[in-house]
């Protein structure tokens, strides 16, 4: 199946989140970066970076505050699946496609899952 998921990524100003967004190899995605106390350059140039990611939507908060970022990108998420991840890591070959089966294959309502980090 291809069920739609929502992943929030929180940043400041991480310049890794680049590689953490190029590791998203599920398509049926929609990705809300969520900027929190983002200097305007540092929003500039990620926007022209990612541009051309037509599943990117990029939320800006004036304040950093980590629980603040996640709680607005959840409350704007357009799927009930999420999945949280730090703008300095990376999602492994398949592995949001191991999360969307298990969720297809059990019911995870109400659950929260947390990965691993390598």
């Amino acid at each position: 199946m291809n069920t739609p998921i929502s992943i929030i990524i929180p940043c400041k100003d991480d310049p890794e989140i680049l590689d953490c967004v190029r590791s998203i190899d599920y398509h049926n995605a929609e990705i809300s970066i969520v900027l929190n106390g983002t200097p305007d350059d540092f929003y500039e140039w990620l926007s022209g970076k990612l541009q051309d990611d037509t599943r990117i939507t990029m939320h800006r908060l004036p304040r950093p505050n980590l629980a603040w970022a996640l709680e607005f990108g959840t409350q704007h998420a357009k799927h009930d699946l999420i999945v949280y991840m730090d703008s300095d890591c990376r999602f492994e070959k398949g592995a949001l496609q191991a999360f969307v089966d298990t969720a297809e294959r059990y019911d995870v309502a109400m659950n929260v899952f947390k990965g691993d980090v390598i």
